[in-house]
């Protein structure tokens, strides 16, 4: 398993975020509003973040980096 290096636990995984736009149709009817056709257009962050669930700090920004760590490489 492997050992967050911030705050010393031990994990098995890592909490994914990542901002990206998004596009929806919007709807007002009488006294309802709506979205539907929801779409993920792009990343405008531009890179993820991979966090430590236990400390909750930011440990890496690519996926390849995050999946070596939790594989022990």
């Amino acid at each position: 398993m492997a050992k967050c290096p911030k705050c010393g636990e031990e994990i098995d995984h890592l909490h994914y975020y990542a901002y990206e736009l998004q596009k929806a149709d919007f709807y007002v009817f009488d006294e309802d509003t709506e979205y539907s056709d929801w779409d993920n257009l792009c990343d405008v962050k531009g890179e993820p973040d991979y966090d430590c669930p236990e400390c909750g700090e930011t440990l890496f920004h690519s996926e390849e980096e995050a999946e070596k760590f939790l594989r022990g490489q």
